[in-house]
C-alpha cells in the first residue's frame, strides 16, 4: 500500500453526503414507543448509539434534503433532529423549515453532550423530553 497517500477515507471528508442513499439503524429490540419514530444525527457513532433505542439515520453533517426526508416520511410518522450541542441553533431552523412545508417534524433534542456520548438509558429519557 502507498503509505505516502494523504487522502483521508470517505467516512472523515464526509463524500458519502454527495449520495441520496439513506441509511438506518434500527434494533429490532426497540422499545415500540419509538416505532414511529426516526432520530437524524450527524455522524454514524452517534447513529449507532441512538439506534439501540429508536430508529437513526445520520446526516454526515447537520443538513438533511427535502428528498432525504420525503423517503423517511414514506417509513416513519415522526422525525427528530439530535445533532450535535454546537449545532442546536440548526436543529431548530430545520426543525422549524420542514414543519412548514409539512413534515411531521418533532422539537429537536437539546442535551449538552453530542448524542454519541449518552447510554442507552439517557437516550430514551432524552426522546421522552424528561
Amino acid at each position: 500500500s502507498d503509505l505516502t497517500n494523504t487522502k483521508q477515507p470517505k467516512y472523515l471528508t464526509g463524500e458519502l453526503c454527495k449520495s441520496d442513499r439513506i441509511l438506518t439503524f434500527e434494533n429490532p429490540k426497540q422499545d415500540s414507543a419509538y416505532s414511529d419514530r426516526v432520530i437524524l444525527v450527524e455522524d454514524y457513532i452517534s447513529a449507532i448509539m441512538v439506534g439501540k433505542v429508536c430508529a437513526t439515520c445520520p446526516l454526515f453533517r447537520a443538513h438533511v434534503s427535502g428528498d432525504k426526508l420525503k423517503s423517511l416520511v414514506s417509513r416513519f410518522k415522526q422525525i427528530q433532529l439530535w445533532l450535535d450541542f454546537d449545532k442546536y441553533a440548526d436543529a431548530l431552523k430545520l426543525t422549524q423549515r420542514y414543519r412548514s412545508v409539512g413534515f411531521p417534524m418533532l422539537d429537536p433534542v437539546k442535551s449538552e453532550k453530542d448524542p454519541k456520548y449518552y447510554s442507552p438509558r439517557e437516550i430514551k429519557e432524552f426522546l421522552n423530553g424528561t
